[in-house]
This record gives C-alpha cells, structure tokens and sequence, in this order.
C-alpha cells in the first residue's frame, strides 16, 4: 500500500517536527531563569536604591544654599 519511501518521508518530517518543538521550548528556558534571579536581585537593588536616595535628599536638605553674587547685566 504505502511504498518504503513515504514511509521513511512520514517518519523524518515528524523527527524533524519533534527536534524543533524542543529547540523552541528549550530556547525560552534561560529567559525563564534569568527573570526569576533577576526579581530577587530587583529587589534587593530597590531597597539600595530607596535608602541611598534618602540619604542624598537628607544630605542636600542639610546643606544651606551659598549665594555668591548677582549678574547686574540681567537686573532689570
């Protein structure tokens, strides 16, 4: 009924179908990964950053501003 060539075209179309549907779920995996170690480090890396912005704005508020002199051309 079916000759031994389409036999073998039917079995190599189907491993060729299986090897790419593994090559596309793998290719995803890493970006998985990646993005889950990267919400914990986030996090971690927000709390630096808020702490490190409140000591800057505590440090600017506790500087008073200096003036050093005026531009008489610009007085009107």
């Amino acid at each position: 009924m079916y000759s031994s060539k389409h036999t073998k075209n039917k079995i190599l179309k189907k491993t060729i179908a299986t090897m790419l549907l593994f090559v596309m779920v793998f290719q995803f995996m890493p970006n998985i990964v990646i993005a889950v170690n990267d919400m914990t480090k986030n996090d971690k890396t927000i709390e630096s950053l808020e702490k490190h912005i409140k000591e800057t704005e505590e440090a600017k508020e506790a500087e008073a501003p200096v003036v050093v002199g005026e531009l008489e051309e610009q007085k009107q």
